[in-house]
């Protein structure tokens, strides 16, 4: 049973329904079954919601283009830089094991690019945010677009050693609370 993910904390009517749901199988097993008390089990769901809305992270960073490329350009683009395509001007990278490193997408009307790290869901080993960075350099150098903070702010070296030193702090955060970055219980509940 999940006690929280990114849609808030477990509720009485679905901890019901999966107490009903358990009892119903240990009838047809004939198996013992001993329901804890609700009470508890909805304050824990509480406390990691509250959790997991202070630790959830998402960075963003900016492509601001002078115009619109067009798409055969910017699909070439992605290829080069090896990019997977996720639809709808939708792309992400992925490791090597497979797992989500960041994403990148186009917003409307096409003259901005977003790439955006979810750090719970990115195990930190992989160095993701260093990757998007570059990989949004490269796509800003190409396209001759600038590379901004979602604030629409320049995006200056320092203020990259900044995020690399919050990201790291964070990154321990999630550790010490059981839930490290791209692990199966830090996938579930920022899911």
């Amino acid at each position: 049973m999940l006690l929280a993910n990114r849609q808030g904390p477990l509720n009485a009517v679905e901890l019901s329904d999966f107490n009903a749901a358990i009892e119903s199988l240990a009838s047809k097993l004939q198996a013992p079954v001993n329901i804890p008390d609700m009470a508890p089990i909805l304050r824990n769901a509480r406390d990691l919601d509250t959790l997991a809305a202070r630790l959830d992270t998402q960075i963003e960073v900016r492509v601001e283009l002078p115009e619109a490329p067009e798409a055969s350009k910017v699909s070439g683009i992605v290829r080069h830089l090896g990019l997977s395509d996720r639809g709808n001007g939708r792309y992400e990278a992925f490791a090597d094991s497979g797992d989500s490193l960041f994403a990148l997408a186009f917003n409307k009307p096409r003259d901005q690019i977003d790439f955006v790290l979810d750090v719970p869901r990115t195990a930190e080993q992989y160095e993701a945010w260093e990757g998007m960075v570059a990989c949004a350099q490269s796509m800003a150098q190409t396209l001759g677009g600038r590379l901004v903070d979602s604030s629409g702010r320049g995006l200056s070296v320092g203020m990259i050693g900044t995020v690399s030193r919050q990201l790291a702090r964070r990154y321990a955060e999630l550790a010490q609370a059981g839930l490290a970055a791209g692990n199966a219980a830090a996938l579930r509940v920022f899911h």
